[in-house]
C-alpha cells in the first residue's frame, strides 16, 4: 500500500514539474488557461465555462486539459 503512495506522489511531481517547466505554473487549472489560450484560442470560452468552480472535478479536468488538451467537442463552433 505504501508503495501505491509514493508512486502516485512521484506521478504527481513528475506532473506539476512538466506543468512547471511548460507553462511556468503549478496550478493546472492556470496552466490549461494557458494552454488552450496558445494552442485553441477559439475554444477558450467553453474552457472557461467547464472551469467555472474549484471542485475535485474541475481540478481534474484542469490536468487532464493541461496535459491533454480541451475535449475534442470544445473546439468545435456552436
Amino acid at each position: 500500500m505504501l508503495r501505491i503512495v509514493w508512486t502516485l506522489i512521484g506521478i504527481l511531481i513528475l506532473i506539476h514539474g512538466y506543468l512547471y517547466i511548460r507553462y511556468q505554473s503549478l496550478d493546472p487549472c492556470e496552466a490549461a488557461v494557458k494552454k488552450v489560450s496558445i494552442e485553441h484560442p477559439e475554444a477558450m470560452g467553453r474552457v472557461m465555462s467547464l472551469l467555472g468552480t474549484r471542485d475535485l472535478g474541475t481540478i481534474g479536468q484542469c490536468y487532464w486539459i493541461a496535459v491533454v488538451g480541451p475535449p475534442s467537442d470544445t473546439t468545435a463552433t456552436p
